[in-house]
């Protein structure tokens, strides 16, 4: 996979393969959950960042960047302390589980 996550003061932002861009600034970010779905060879985890009317960014393990991003996205914002353990726990078909919302 060569899709990048990269991180600044303003947001997360995804650079696809095929020179796509897209992204959500912080101050943007309405909820945050975690998931898992069924690859052919394994299991992927993902972390969504949802926008307040229903549109998503979606970044998973597999991307370069992931575990920058989850260091970023643990001092942003108030998280589980075990929302890593909980991530990668999960299992394809476990319900998504949400670990921040915007009150």
């Amino acid at each position: 996979m060569s899709d990048k996550i990269k991180t600044d003061l303003n947001g997360v932002w995804i650079q696809t393969d095929k020179g796509t861009k897209s992204g959500i600034r912080w101050d943007e970010v309405y909820s945050i959950s975690i998931s898992a779905i069924d690859g052919i060879i394994k299991s992927y985890r993902y972390l969504t960042f949802d926008f307040e009317f229903g549109e998503f960014i979606e970044t998973y393990d597999q991307m370069e960047g992931f575990d920058e991003l989850l260091d970023e996205v643990s001092k942003r914002f108030l998280l589980p302390k075990d929302f890593r353990t909980k991530l990668f726990e999960m299992q394809a078909g476990d319900v998504p589980l949400t670990i921040w919302q915007k009150c």
